[in-house]
């Protein structure tokens, strides 16, 4: 289920990210061209964007 409500079924991967200093197993949901990383991998994170075309995005653990 997607966050507007929508529920489709699309192809999941695994993949590595490198993540605060270590490789990381992630799963990836590919939609069409574009693929998701859910918010899990931000848990214990803080996440600031600054939401304008070329915006900075920042992501720092939290204590």
């Amino acid at each position: 289920m997607l966050a507007d409500g929508w529920v489709l079924q699309f192809d999941i991967s695994v993949a590595e990210v490198a993540w605060d200093g270590a490789w990381r197993p992630v799963l990836v949901s590919a939609i069409g061209a574009e693929s998701l990383l859910g918010m899990r991998l931000l848990a214990g994170h803080e996440l600031r964007i600054a939401v304008v075309p070329g915006g900075a995005v920042e992501i720092t653990p939290r204590p």
